[in-house]
């Protein structure tokens, strides 16, 4: 299963963080069209790649990730 996490651009502008299975990337925002869909536009290369050794580790550090940039906490 894929997940993706786009942090709020005033707290953590321009990353995205996408999991797919044990690996999580993050990718640099370009743009953002706001709509009644809100379209985020990636790079085509991450900036990183974090492999993790299960697919429940990444799972857990995906969430950290949407918690830790959405709350600041």
């Amino acid at each position: 299963m894929i997940k993706q996490v786009t942090p709020e651009r005033e707290y953590a502008p321009e990353r995205s963080y996408i999991q797919n299975g044990t690996e999580i990337k993050c990718y640099k925002v370009l743009s953002v069209d706001n709509g009644i869909d809100q379209i985020i536009h990636l790079s085509d290369d991450p900036i990183f790649t974090i492999k993790m050794p299960s697919e429940e580790s990444a799972r857990l550090l995906i969430e950290d990730l949407y918690y830790g940039e959405y709350t600041g906490a």
